[in-house]
C-alpha cells in the first residue's frame, strides 16, 4: 500500500473528552481511522498531587502538538480510554484543585506543613546562592490542649484562626506563613535578620494579647547546608520559642520573642531538657 493511504486502525475506546474533541459519536468515533503502527502510550497516574498537575500538563502540551499535524492519536490509560486535548485540560484543572487542597491548612487557610517546608527548601535554596538573609519565626500557641479540654476544640480553632490572621495581616509579599503543627506556626522572613523580627513580632503580639491570647516565639536565621532537612535547620528556632514559653510561664508574664543567638551555649545544647521542663511546666500548671 503507497505511503499516501496507509493502513488505518480504529480507536478502541472513547470518552466524552474525545468525542466533544473531534465532534463524532462514540460509534463514529471508534471507527474514525488512525494511523497503523500507532502506539498508544500506557500510563499510570502518579500519586502526588504535584506529580498529577505537572504529568496533565504535558498531556495537554502534547495533545496541543498532535492537533497542529491532524492526526488522532489517542493517549491511553490502562483500561484503554483514549484521552484527548478536551479530557486533558479538564483533569489538569481538576489536579491543580487538588494540589491546592493540598497545600492549605484548612483550619487556618496558612500553608501546610509539607507546602511550608517545600517553601523553606526553595527559599534556603535562593538564599545560599544570592546571601540574602532568611529569619525562621516559630509561634507557639499557649496551653492549646488545656483549651481544648476546658472549652472545646472550637475555641482552640478560634484561637488558631486568630493567629493565622493576625500573621497573614502583618506578612509581606515576599514572606510565607504556615502551620507546622497542632499549636505551631512557622514564618518565614525574606531578607531579615533576627534582629530586625523584632518589630514583626510586637505589632503580632499587640493584636494577639488584645484579644487574650498568648503566643510563645522563638527566631532563629536560617543557614542553607547541603544535605541538612528543613526541620533540623528550623530547631534554633524551635529551641529559642520553648525558652520563651518556659520564661513565660515561670515568671507568669507576656511571652517575649527570644533569639537563638542570645541563648547560652549550655541553653543551646539541652534543646530536649528545655522542652521537657517547658511541657512539665505546662502539665503543673493545668492540673
Amino acid at each position: 500500500m503507497s505511503e499516501d493511504n496507509p493502513t488505518r486502525e480504529p480507536i478502541p475506546t472513547t470518552n466524552r473528552g474525545i468525542e466533544a474533541l473531534i465532534r463524532e459519536s462514540g460509534e463514529e468515533a471508534r471507527q474514525a481511522p488512525l494511523p497503523s503502527g500507532t502506539q498508544p502510550r500506557t500510563i499510570e497516574y502518579p500519586k502526588d498531587p504535584r506529580l498529577l498537575k505537572e504529568y496533565f500538563r504535558n498531556m495537554v502540551r502534547m495533545s496541543l502538538e498532535e492537533e497542529t499535524t491532524g492526526q488522532r492519536t489517542p493517549y491511553k490509560k490502562r483500561h484503554g480510554t483514549a484521552i484527548r486535548l478536551a479530557e486533558n485540560k479538564v483533569a489538569l484543572e481538576e489536579a491543580e484543585a487538588r494540589v491546592a487542597e493540598t497545600e492549605i491548612d484548612e483550619t487556618t487557610g496558612l500553608l501546610s506543613k509539607d507546602a511550608t517546608f517545600r517553601k523553606l527548601r526553595e527559599m534556603l535554596d535562593q538564599a545560599s546562592r544570592s546571601g540574602i538573609p532568611i529569619t525562621g519565626l516559630v509561634l507557639d500557641l499557649n496551653n492549646l490542649k488545656t483549651i481544648n479540654d476546658l472549652q472545646g476544640h472550637s475555641e482552640g480553632d478560634v484561637r488558631l484562626k486568630k493567629i493565622s490572621t493576625t500573621i497573614s495581616e502583618q506578612l509581606r509579599t515576599v514572606d510565607i506563613a504556615g502551620r507546622i503543627g497542632g499549636d505551631e506556626f512557622l514564618v518565614l522572613l525574606y531578607d531579615t535578620v533576627p534582629e530586625d523580627a523584632v518589630p514583626y513580632w510586637e505589632r503580632i503580639n499587640t493584636v494577639l494579647e488584645a484579644a487574650g491570647i498568648r503566643v510563645s516565639a522563638g527566631a532563629a536565621e536560617l543557614h542553607s547546608i547541603p544535605g541538612m532537612d528543613p526541620q533540623t535547620i528550623i530547631m534554633e528556632a524551635d529551641a529559642a520559642m520553648y525558652v520563651s514559653k518556659l520564661k513565660s510561664k515561670q515568671t507568669l508574664s507576656q511571652p517575649e520573642l527570644v533569639l537563638f543567638n542570645n541563648l547560652s551555649p549550655q541553653q543551646k545544647g539541652n534543646l530536649a531538657e528545655i522542652k521537657r521542663n517547658a511541657e512539665a511546666r505546662s502539665t503543673k500548671l493545668a492540673g
